[in-house]
């Protein structure tokens, strides 16, 4: 009785680990992204394929968002606050993606940074 106890302990463990183990790859890798007035700095601009979060801190004095743009669609983070911050999931698929602040005029004052992903 105890060694049919004991292997269905091994079971579960191995089943809920595995959901554990989703849920973590679904959240993503985190990448820390910092916007100023008319800047985005990531860490790097090229990335291999997979399920990033972007956490974006607003370093600067104004109201900033990031918006991604690429093939598998467009996706961004709330409008964030000065010293605020924000996040945004998504999966990268190979391709060219346009990191950029929609708040109108932004964009067009250089708060842009192309990525790749391959």
């Amino acid at each position: 009785m105890t060694v049919v106890f004991f292997f269905g302990m091994l079971a579960a463990v191995e089943i809920f680990g595995k959901s554990s183990e989703g849920e973590a790859a679904a959240a993503g890798q985190k990448v820390s992204v910092s916007e100023v007035e008319y800047k985005i700095t990531l860490p790097k601009t090229t990335f291999a394929p997979g399920t990033y979060t972007f956490e974006v801190e607003n370093k600067g004095k104004i109201l900033h968002n990031l918006t991604i743009k690429g093939p598998g669609g467009t996706e961004a983070t709330q409008d964030i606050s000065a010293g605020s911050s924000g996040s945004v999931t998504v999966k990268l698929e190979r391709g060219s993606y346009d990191f950029y602040c929609s708040i109108p005029g932004h964009k067009q004052q250089g708060m842009e940074q192309m990525v790749t992903v391959s």
